[in-house]
């Protein structure tokens, strides 16, 4: 398969580097910067002569250079993971502190960003093709129990409205959109409170529950069996209200 994946330099992006070169799939791997877990993933592979690993370095908010990467590409997509997305722990506070700088900042990686992949990457999607989008929880309306945190949770409700729109637009074409929420997860973005409780998990253990959605998706997707709604769901397999 060939496979592209945002936010592959930590956490769940270089979870799903993993699975998917093991597997011997090609995969073009996006990262904010080279980070030494990815580069000895690209190193080894070098080093066994595998070429079926690309990283590019690229920043998502400058839509420019998405777009030009873009062009670059020239297979059919059979997987787009849209995992970047950043998170300011100082957000954690009352409306009067928060920070709209920072706010419109997280609206741009977590909603926009993902958007502008779609935008350049859907000449490469056909019949089959899955776009899976990280969301979470805290993007869910109906499920909402939070009273801060505004441009987080606004911009994964963002990105959840743009999976909607551009499933509504590319179902028919075959193209599987899906939103997953992958947990509170012991990575850099879950900081310090993640990685001391014991409701968090670890970013190899959603990794493991989004490899199967994706590609039990895929072989649905491959026999026509398009999900219109656009699951909402998490590493738990739970469907999340919109």
């Amino acid at each position: 398969m060939n496979v592209v994946i945002t936010g592959a330099g930590r956490g769940l992006g270089l979870e799903m580097v993993k699975k998917h070169v093991n597997l011997g799939d090609n995969v073009l791997a996006l990262a904010h910067s080279i980070t030494p877990e990815l580069d000895e993933i690209r190193k080894g592979l070098k080093a066994e002569g595998s070429l079926n690993l690309i990283v590019k370095t690229i920043e998502l908010a400058d839509y420019e250079s998405v777009q030009n990467l873009a062009k670059e590409y020239t297979s059919i997509i059979d997987i787009l993971y849209n995992i970047a997305g950043i998170y300011y722990e100082d957000q954690r506070c009352s409306l009067a502190e928060t920070d709209m700088s920072k706010a419109l900042k997280m609206y741009e990686i977590n909603a926009l960003a993902p958007l502008n992949v779609m935008k350049a990457y859907e000449k490469y999607m056909t019949k089959g093709t899955i776009n899976l989008i990280v969301s979470s929880e805290a993007g869910s309306i109906g499920a909402s129990w939070r009273s801060s945190e505004y441009g987080y949770c606004m911009s994964k409700a963002a990105v959840n409205m743009a999976a909607k729109n551009f499933s509504n637009a590319t179902a028919d074409k075959g193209i599987q959109t899906i939103l997953y929420h992958p947990g509170w997860m012991r990575t850099q973005m879950g900081g310090d409170r993640a990685k001391a409780s014991s409701e968090s998990i670890e970013a190899s253990t959603s990794a493991d529950s989004l490899f199967n959605i994706v590609l039990e998706a895929h072989e649905n997707a491959l026999q026509g069996k398009i999900d219109k709604t656009v699951p909402f769901v998490d590493y738990q397999s739970n469907t999340w209200e919109w």
